[in-house]
């Protein structure tokens, strides 16, 4: 691949509120991993104009609000009623016993939160890496409760859609399931649409297939009117395993991947891209059916730094909950990008902080006020979540 040059980032531009950044070194486009709390990153060459950064949003430190979770793997918050309840609340899955969780946690820290069973997805098969998976809640949801869910069942990984959480209706059936691959996040966009991030099942050439929808992130447009789904889109292609969907402010699309042995990625999503997979990955492009691929705009090259699953965004820090990593990637995205503007790949200033490091992390998620932080741990049996206050 190319050599590039991209961000230039002064230390004097991100010395905000105490967290002052490391100017980038010259390189070739890899990174090292950093376990110090410092901002690493190295400069790359390239044509596209240099992206700004500001200093990324620091939460403090965790506490342990529940434990005992089962396997949680995605958060959903509830709305905001904490001026009514005095408690912040979501929605967990749990993806080994198919129980959705309630989690209600007080606005005073000094008081003890609360988990309880708030429904069973029937039919859920668990096997491997499969099982309930994502969950996702359409705006208004005490006004009109519409939630979207992701199971794995015998005959391959669904998309449901539920108004209760006893009767659920199939939007998309036959994604392709394994013991391994199976993506599952769920992601409603700005633009009333339910996002999901497919694996290829253990199967890498589901990833470069149109006719199947493994590898891709698809799109799902609701009717905001009548809830009704519209036809299933691929969105975007060439995806080994998202298991991370988040926006920006602005709507723009960014995802995790998880790669091989080498090469984990945080990539900006663009509809229509082919991010790679299997040809290619990390910052690599080649040429597939007469159309380049995407590079990844950030790249942890070695999978026992990140193995990366849930993905937040919060003021354009990106927030990277990490498996095999064991550690919470905070991550600068550029400023003022827009989906029209090409951006250099290469290394974004990221954190990870200590506070956050020793437990493999599965989703994380910013309350709907923007106070704090959640993150679930992925521990089996013993798994917990975890809340920080931010700013």
């Amino acid at each position: 691949m190319t050599s590039r040059r991209g961000f230039l980032i002064s230390a004097a531009a991100l010395a905000v509120a105490g967290q002052t950044a490391c100017v980038p070194n010259a390189g070739t486009g890899s990174q090292a991993a950093s376990s110090s709390g410092q901002i690493s990153s190295t400069t790359t060459q390239s044509s596209a104009p240099s992206a700004t950064f500001a200093a990324p949003l620091v939460p403090q430190a965790p506490r342990v609000a529940l434990e005992g979770l089962n396997s949680p793997w995605q958060i959903a918050f509830l709305p905001d009623d904490s001026g009514e309840t005095g408690n912040r609340s979501a929605l967990i899955t749990s993806r080994d016993t198919g129980v959705v969780y309630r989690a209600d946690v007080p606005l005073e820290a000094s008081e003890a939160a609360s988990l309880s069973d708030f429904a069973q997805v029937p039919d859920v098969y668990h096997g491997g890496e499969g099982g309930l998976l994502g969950l996702a809640l359409a705006p208004g949801f005490y006004d009109s409760p519409r939630a979207y869910v992701y199971r794995s069942a015998q005959s391959g990984n669904q998309l449901l859609t539920t108004t209760d959480f006893k009767d659920f209706e199939v939007l998309v059936g036959d994604i392709p399931r394994g013991r391994i691959h199976n993506g599952g996040r769920l992601a409603w966009g700005l633009d009333d649409s339910v996002y999901v991030g497919t694996g290829d099942a253990g199967q890498a050439e589901n990833a470069q297939n149109p006719k199947s929808w493994g590898g891709k992130i698809l799109r799902v447009a609701i009717d905001p009117n009548t809830g009704k789904p519209q036809p299933v889109e691929i969105y975007s292609s060439g995806h080994r395993n998202a298991q991370g969907i988040a926006f920006t402010a602005s709507n723009q699309m960014w995802a995790t991947e998880l790669g091989p042995d080498r090469n984990d990625e945080l990539q900006r999503i663009v509809k229509g891209g082919n991010y790679g997979w299997p040809a290619v990955t990390g910052y690599d492009t080649t040429t597939l059916d007469g159309v380049t691929t995407r590079p990844a705009q950030h790249v942890w090259e070695s999978t026992a730094d990140a193995s990366p699953s849930g993905l937040a965004i919060f003021q354009n820090t990106a927030f990277v909950a990490s498996l095999r990593g064991q550690r919470l990637w905070i991550v600068s995205l550029p400023q003022g990008s827009s989906d029209a503007e090409e951006l250099a790949p290469g290394p974004l200033p990221q954190l990870d902080p200590q506070e956050f490091q020793g437990s493999r992390l599965r989703d994380v998620a910013v309350t709907p006020d923007g106070q704090q932080l959640w993150i679930i741990t992925d521990e089996g049996e013993s798994s917990k979540l975890l809340v920080c206050d931010l700013g």
